[in-house]
């Protein structure tokens, strides 16, 4: 016999794994629609991470201009901390290539908050 404890907490693993896999989804196909439109830039999560920047989902340079995608599934923005670091990465990115950069949430609503 199942007890009730251990079917809820199946349910619950079973509803995040969901969410996690849709999200994987989302990413993918958010990363293919920027690298479609300019080249990819891949930076190392753990050289970010090591100077306390948020590490970056997809990074692409289209027209002259890097653009920074924090993929977010459904109605999601990144939390202040998650944004600072996120910010951070992009001022070092902009600096380091001296190019403009744009950092967006992409979500169900492609919501744009923030231009470093």
């Amino acid at each position: 016999m199942v007890s009730r404890q251990s079917t809820e907490e199946h349910l619950r693993e079973s509803e995040s794994s969901s969410k996690v896999k849709k999200g994987l989804a989302h990413e993918c196909d958010v990363s293919a629609f920027f690298h479609k439109r300019g080249i990819p830039l891949l930076v190392c999560s753990n050289f970010l991470r090591k100077r306390s920047m948020g590490q970056l989902d997809v990074c692409t340079v289209i027209n002259g201009k890097i653009v920074v995608a924090e993929c977010k599934f459904g109605d999601q923005l990144p939390n202040t901390h998650q944004r600072k670091r996120l910010i951070k990465s992009c001022h070092f990115l902009g600096s380091l290539f001296d190019l403009p950069v744009k950092l967006e949430v992409v979500n169900g609503f492609a919501k744009s908050f923030e231009s470093a």
